[in-house]
């Protein structure tokens, strides 16, 4: 497992957690609202955010490598033989 540096990352960016279950029992994806010395605050889908510690965050997703990928899927599926001309 890498370890996860706290320069890399920023607001929109994605966390996923080393335990199986997130926050209050949420799922284990969230995003990162803002980094902090200790951890990153990450808001999981619930009515507030937590402060995550950096040694509990297992994957980081960068937005921009999320952003270009979702592209790639558009470019794809925009080539396909079932449009709809109007």
């Amino acid at each position: 497992m890498e370890k996860v540096i706290s320069t890399e990352m920023e607001r929109g960016d994605k966390i996923v957690l080393t335990s199986i279950v997130g926050p209050e029992g949420s799922k284990n994806i969230g995003i990162v609202e803002r980094v902090k010395n200790t951890g990153v605050l990450a808001n999981f889908g619930l009515k507030y955010h937590y402060l995550i510690p950096f040694y509990s965050i297992r994957t980081h997703l960068k937005q921009k490598v999320l952003e270009s990928s979702m592209k790639e899927h558009i470019l794809k599926e925009g080539k396909s033989n079932n449009q709809i001309k109007l």
